[in-house]
């Protein structure tokens, strides 16, 4: 993230094609987003009745395995790093991730691949502070001049921002639930691979995730789903 960067010719080129020329050129449909079982009390919340949670043929294997497709999703620490490394003895620190061999290995072969984060331009510029009813916020300490890096640092946790982990799973049983049965399925499904990756944390980073805000407490979501949720930043081009 750096200052100015909207300043740049290349933010500023006026675009071709608008949303609004698109938008007369090709009618859409609006997708619903309402989930009615995230409006019901907490213990009229879960599963339909005989739904038996998903079995996931890559958990627990070998991220370094060929048994699976590059579609297949697994769990993995990037980069790779030696059974009982110590988060803060590895330089710019590793991710647990959720994601695809495809993705894995498109990090992996990107050149010079594992580089460590670069420091901030002229030292930390920021600090974290109570936002009153915003929660907490980011601030200047120093001034800051247009194009210095502000941070750079590699995330904790890597997943998916939609369905494709699960849809070989779960499009299989589509015709045996009812829409809103669906949904709460895939919420379920959704955060409990999730979970997953956050138990792959060290207990000092499990802590830091959980003090993460949650505005997703009432829509099924679940604890894990719903702080990814509300503090996601998305990775373009990762599928």
């Amino acid at each position: 993230m750096k200052r100015g960067f909207l300043n740049t010719s290349k933010a500023q080129k006026h675009p071709q094609v608008t949303n609004t020329t698109l938008a007369a050129a090709q009618p859409f449909t609006k997708a619903s987003l309402s989930y009615k079982y995230g409006v019901l009390p907490k213990a009229e919340l879960g599963l339909p009745k005989g739904y038996k949670p998903l079995v996931r043929p890559t958990e627990g294997f070998d991220a370094g395995s060929s048994k699976y497709g590059s579609s297949e999703y697994l769990y993995a620490t990037v980069p790779p790093v030696p059974p009982g490394t110590r988060y803060s003895d590895f330089p710019g620190g590793y991710s647990e991730c959720w994601i695809s061999r495809h993705v894995k290995h498109t990090i992996e072969t990107t050149p010079n691949f594992p580089t460590p984060p670069l420091a901030p331009t002229g030292g930390k510029a920021y600090r974290i502070a109570n936002a009153g009813e915003k929660g907490l916020g980011m601030f200047a300490t120093r001034l800051i001049h247009v194009g210095d890096l502000i941070i750079d640092e590699r995330p904790l946790i890597v997943v998916p921002t939609s369905n494709l982990a699960l849809k070989g799973l779960l499009d299989p049983l589509m015709s045996d639930y009812m829409p809103e049965q669906w949904k709460q399925i895939t919420l379920h499904e959704n955060n409990r691979g999730m979970e997953l990756a956050y138990n792959r944390l060290d207990p000092e980073r499990k802590k830091a995730f959980m003090a993460l805000f949650n505005c997703h407490t009432s829509d099924g979501s679940g604890e894990f789903m719903g702080c990814v949720s509300s503090s996601l930043d998305f990775g373009h081009g990762l599928t």
